[in-house]
């Protein structure tokens, strides 16, 4: 069996995976990114953290494979060309030079919804679907798609959905990273719905997304109501576009309790024609917070 490690760099977390080649997660690990950082020191924990994997495998005595990376973004031979709103300290990174270097092992890099995409349709909530697409819905929004035509391990594609305009009139919100306003991430991500959430007169004190969830604040109920109606309005557009069987949704929000994921479904459908949300199905991660990162090791993997 092949083995290898999977990284998913996110503004919020890095997580990490020593997987097998049947989808099976021998070890894992997670640590908070502290985005805010300077670039050098995320990536000294990021090479930190893959010395620790590369470890779990040398002691298991397995031989690995390389290491798969996935990061929020536009990638181009290696490199970080667009980091929409979130890690855009890390635009114009070599990360696949970096740290082929730095391990000594093959390295792969691809955008992270496309790599929670390709976990769930072999291994998770999509396995039983031919055209699956996936949303994170995180610090940032992602989406990815892949068509299986029964073909064994194939790659995603990255849609940057998060980046599709939901609000094209509005003006009293910031830009974006992506340098526009009313787009998807921007008014329906977690970080965004945390600071929506105080702009409008929010009470509670460093407060999450789940704590405005449980909130019965008029202010809480606002800025969640307009996540879902902007999110829905994004995940209609991406139906529209590609049709696809399911979707399935990972990332820190898609936590969240089943009544959120009625309010989406619901959103969704308004904006959708009569057959496509009929039989529109929106789910959940199976693989949960290491989707991601499975998905990333699969780079490897699949070859």
């Amino acid at each position: 069996m092949k083995y290898a490690i999977g990284i998913d760099i996110g503004a919020a977390k890095i997580k990490g995976v020593l997987a097998g080649g049947a989808g099976k997660i021998l070890a894992c690990l997670e640590i908070p990114t502290g985005a805010k950082r300077k670039r050098a020191a995320i990536l000294r924990d990021i090479l930190k953290f893959i010395d620790c994997l590369k470890g779990e495998a040398e002691v298991r005595g397995l031989k690995l494979e390389g290491i798969g990376v996935g990061v929020p973004g536009t990638i181009k031979a290696g490199k970080l060309v667009f980091g929409g709103g979130t890690l855009k300290q890390f635009v114009g990174v070599d990360f696949k030079n970096l740290i082929q270097k730095k391990t000594g092992l093959k390295t792969a890099l691809e955008n992270d919804s496309a790599v929670f995409v390709s976990a769930e349709s072999y291994f998770g909530a999509g396995k039983n679907f031919d055209r699956v697409a996936g949303v994170i819905w995180g610090s940032g929004i992602g989406g990815g798609i892949l068509d299986k035509n029964n073909r064994p391990r194939v790659p995603a594609r990255a849609v940057e959905i998060g980046h599709f305009i939901v609000e094209p009139d509005i003006k009293n919100e910031p830009k974006c990273g992506c340098g526009k306003r009313g787009c998807a991430e921007n008014l329906a991500s977690g970080k965004n719905i945390v600071r929506r959430y105080y702009a409008r007169g929010g009470k509670m004190k460093n407060a999450g997304v789940r704590e405005i969830y449980f909130s019965k604040e008029k202010a809480a109920r606002k800025v969640l109501d307009d996540a879902y109606g902007y999110l829905g309005r994004a995940i209609a557009v991406f139906v529209d576009i590609i049709n696809p069987d399911i979707i399935v949704i990972g990332g820190g929000v898609s936590n969240l309790p089943e009544p959120a994921y009625q309010k989406l479904r619901e959103y969704s459908r308004r904006h959708l024609v009569k057959m496509p949300a009929k039989k529109l199905k929106i789910t959940r991660s199976k693989l949960g917070n290491f989707s991601g990162a499975l998905g990333a090791a699969m780079l490897l993997l699949a070859r």
